[in-house]
């Protein structure tokens, strides 16, 4: 098709619902006075200290309405005529004829095409195999009480993430399992005894860390740090043989340092009107070299036993995390609501997890009487080993337990 599509969102402020994020009182936009706290980090750091002190620190929400918008433009038809006239040298009059004919049909069209829903043809070698019995485990690990020594403070609000995160991977299909307050040591102790279970007739595995966190890469348990790949490496090939070639999704809701984000003004939000898109830059295309060579090729097929995880961090390495101890974090709110509308609507889990992206990007933000720390912002992030694409599909009831250690 030669019809170019630019969608948008616009997304109007809202006061309304206030977020709060950091600091022991904090002061709503009606007056009240709550008590709160965000993700907490080295409790050494200034920042850290300041934020601790801090009142009427809060998120505003920003309630998003979405605008469609299909156009053509100028440098979109001289792309087409490149095109057209590669076509045309490549064919006989008469097949040149019947080109023009179809592209002046595709033109007159206005309205856009409908999501492209996931193939269902028989080749289904780039997407993992979701028809297995069971959906898999989900375990849930929320943290909120920590030992005096690790200085780390409650987190208020995290009953919310867990009450939420559990419902909706139920809802999906999960057997879920909830730990609450563990050690370091039993976090490992409990990853490794599921990861001796029997996966055979599971899809695939997730795994839910809601803690405090440092950077590098490490969250709390109630008594100290532990590394993400320590948990996460019971799953890998060498240690899990019924998981291998099976997603294995991790979930953390954990700060990852002491800084905080700033938020930037969209410059096309002064520019785009009624009528008028702006031109779309077309990045340079790279070349890779492929060898032809057949025999470079294994005859039977390895996978690293590294792959196939995909980790989804509330922030990027050296950010805070915000949390709201009436509603939950940012990014549990924002991934619970996605997968609650999207779960069963056919976007693959990258686009889902993009969703959350922009949600979480777009619809929260920090107010606070405090310059220092007004308007901050918050960006997920996802790192991804996954090899195959990953659909959810439509499952029988499953179940929930509570687990203590």
């Amino acid at each position: 098709m030669f019809r170019p599509v630019l969608r948008f969102a616009a997304k109007p402020a809202s006061g309304k619902n206030a977020h709060v994020c950091t600091g022991h009182n904090t002061a709503t936009r009606h007056g009240k006075v709550r008590a709160m706290c965000t993700e907490q980090h080295h409790p050494r750091s200034q920042t850290a200290s300041k934020l601790a002190a801090l009142a009427g620190l809060a998120g505003v929400g920003i309630i998003a309405g979405e605008v469609w918008i299909s156009s053509r433009k100028k440098s979109d038809n001289t792309l087409t005529a490149k095109y057209l006239n590669n076509q045309l040298h490549l064919t006989s009059p008469h097949q040149s004829r019947s080109f023009r004919y179809q592209l002046q049909e595709s033109r007159l069209a206005s309205s856009p095409e409908p999501p492209r829903e996931p193939t269902t043809d028989a080749d289904t070698s780039f997407r993992y195999d979701m028809s297995h019995p069971r959906r898999g485990l989900a375990i849930i690990i929320n943290n909120k009480h920590f030992n005096p020594s690790t200085q780390m403070e409650v987190r208020e609000g995290s009953e919310v993430d867990q009450e939420n995160m559990s419902q909706v991977l139920m809802d999906l299909g999960f057997d879920v399992r909830v730990y609450t307050d563990l050690t370091c040591g039993q976090m490992r102790r409990v990853l490794r005894k599921v990861a001796e279970e029997d996966h055979s007739d599971s899809d695939c595995l997730l795994v839910s860390v809601m803690s405090h966190g440092y950077q590098g890469e490490q969250v709390y348990g109630v008594d100290g740090l532990v590394h993400i790949h320590r948990l996460s490496r019971y799953f890998k090939g060498e240690n899990c043989k019924t998981l291998i070639g099976k997603p294995k999704l991790f979930i953390i809701q954990a700060c990852q340092g002491e800084r905080l984000m700033e938020g930037v003004t969209l410059a096309s939000a002064s520019v785009i009107s009624e009528g008028n898109l702006l031109p779309v830059t077309l990045a340079p295309t790279s070349v890779n070299t492929v060898s032809n060579d057949e025999n470079l090729r294994p005859q039977t097929q390895t996978l690293p036993s590294g792959a196939d995880f995909l980790y989804f961090h509330s922030v990027s390495q050296g950010y805070y995390s915000w949390r709201n101890i009436r509603r939950g974090s940012w990014l549990i709110q924002a991934f619970c609501k996605v997968l609650r509308e999207d779960g069963y609507s056919g976007l693959e889990i990258m686009q889902l997890l993009t969703k959350v992206n922009r949600q979480v990007a777009t619809e929260f933000e920090s107010l606070s009487p405090d310059e220092k720390f007004n308007k901050k912002k918050q960006i997920p992030c996802i790192m991804s080993m996954l090899t195959k694409e990953l659909y959810f599909t439509q499952k029988l009831p499953p179940t929930l337990r509570t687990e203590s250690v």
